[in-house]
């Protein structure tokens, strides 16, 4: 029962949480969450459902490196940098805590807290490194060897870039580009969250551009308001301005040449941002007089509209491509050398 994928496991099915009897990165490379002193808590299988899963690895609070539901003041967000200051633009980047640091007896998590009873993964933690080796020694010790060349994958790598595919710019891009034109399904303009990211707290107004492509899910609350939150960036939708909105007491027919008695979209506080669907009219007649209304968002399902029938058309854009670009080092000509992998998502 220890991959019980219930949400609240009992203890008898979590990794044992007294401290320091084991370190949990030392005896395991399996994926689990915090869960308090009551121990760890391992996805199961319900971790890759993103139809309303809570396990589900796009909660970013699932995922490793990055802070649990628990932490009130910045549930969600990785922590990738020494500093908890969100306008610490100079902040040293460490990425992700190495396998040594994992290890470390004074480590404890996720099973527990550190030795100093912190969560590690928690971005208002500041962080302090070893001048020398760079190692992480603060708040907590988490051993005392050098980060360089921990965990490596690649040796003499200058370079790597990941770049996605973008079908508005028709090109390889960076996330959050700021040169790219406003009509790119990734410049700066067209980021939908920005409250969420490495730099930032909860509630404060973001003064570093996360520039942060994710799955994200229909279920993710970050910023503790009302209402789920928006993914940072994702692409927002394939069928173009102008956009028809829906009337009352109108008629309908999927026959008609005109392009705005086909299909509508949602009006108002019915319109999620980014358009993810239109309506496409494929029964003739009348909409209600007054009240709109409550579109499915589930592709293909039909909805009743007075004497008209629409069906939930998908108008998301996917994501078809990403590149990598690697730069190195060239051992057998000591000159640098660089490496494409384009990756496709659709074939």
């Amino acid at each position: 029962n220890i991959f019980n994928n219930s949400l609240n496991p009992p203890a008898a099915d979590r990794y044992p949480g007294s401290f320091p009897a084991t370190t949990f990165w030392a005896d395991f490379d399996y994926s689990a969450v915090f869960q308090g002193t009551a121990g760890a808590k391992f996805l199961g299988s319900d971790s890759l459902d993103n139809n309303g899963s809570l396990n589900a690895i796009a909660l970013p609070w699932n995922r490793f490196g990055f802070s649990p539901l628990a932490v009130t003041t910045g549930p969600g967000r990785a922590k990738e940098f020494v500093s908890n200051q969100a306008t610490d633009d100079l902040s040293a980047f460490i990425g992700r805590f190495t396998l040594q640091e994992c290890s470390s007896p004074q480590f404890g998590y996720p099973q527990n807290l550190t030795s100093n009873r912190n969560i590690p993964t928690d971005p208002n933690n500041t962080l302090t490194l070893d001048p020398y080796d760079k190692y992480v020694n603060g708040p907590d010790d988490f051993g005392d060897g050098s980060r360089r060349g921990e965990d490596l994958m690649l040796a003499n790598v200058h370079a790597f870039d990941v770049q996605i595919w973008d079908e508005g710019y028709q090109g390889f891009v960076n996330v959050g580009d700021t040169t790219l034109p406003n009509n790119a399904d990734y410049a700066r303009r067209q980021r939908l969250n920005d409250s969420y990211g490495p730099r930032l707290l909860s509630n404060e107004s973001p003064t570093v551009a996360n520039s942060v492509f994710d799955t994200w899910h229909p279920q993710i609350n970050i910023d503790g308001l009302s209402g789920n939150d928006k993914p940072p960036y994702r692409a927002l939708f394939l069928i173009p301005q102008p956009r028809y909105e829906w009337q009352p007491n109108k008629t309908y027919d999927p026959d008609e040449r005109d392009e705005s008695l086909r299909k509508v979209f949602p009006t108002g506080p019915n319109r999620p941002k980014g358009d993810p669907f239109f309506y496409r009219c494929i029964k003739k007649g009348t909409t209600h007089s007054t009240v709109e209304p409550d579109w499915t968002r589930t592709d293909g399902l039909n909805v009743v509209d007075g004497s008209v029938i629409w069906q939930a058309v998908e108008n998301r854009k996917p994501l078809k491509a990403i590149r990598i670009q690697i730069r190195f080092l060239d051992t057998a000509t000591q000159q640098l050398r660089q490496l494409t992998i384009i990756h496709s998502l659709v074939d």
